[in-house]
């Protein structure tokens, strides 16, 4: 959605699958991807501290989870952007 410049449903939608998911352990990789989703769709929406954030909640989350490395990365690469 934020690459069709809808990052507001971007952000909802990633919400959503956080509330639904939470720390699921089968479903880890999809809430990661929720959580760099949703901090892109703020970074583009100029929420920049709020992105942050949530690129921190990533790292500190996921990442001394080995699978979760890309994830993280993103997260981190982004986080470096913001």
């Amino acid at each position: 959605m934020g690459a069709v410049g809808r990052s507001p449903e971007e952000i909802d939608v990633s919400d959503d699958v956080l509330r639904r998911l939470g720390d699921h352990p089968a479903l880890r990789e999809q809430v990661a991807n929720a959580l760099v989703n949703k901090g892109a769709g703020l970074g583009q929406l100029g929420r920049s501290a709020e992105a942050i954030d949530v690129y921190d909640d990533v790292a500190r989350h996921f990442g001394d989870d080995p699978p979760m490395r890309e994830q993280v990365a993103k997260a981190l690469r982004s986080l470096h952007d913001e």
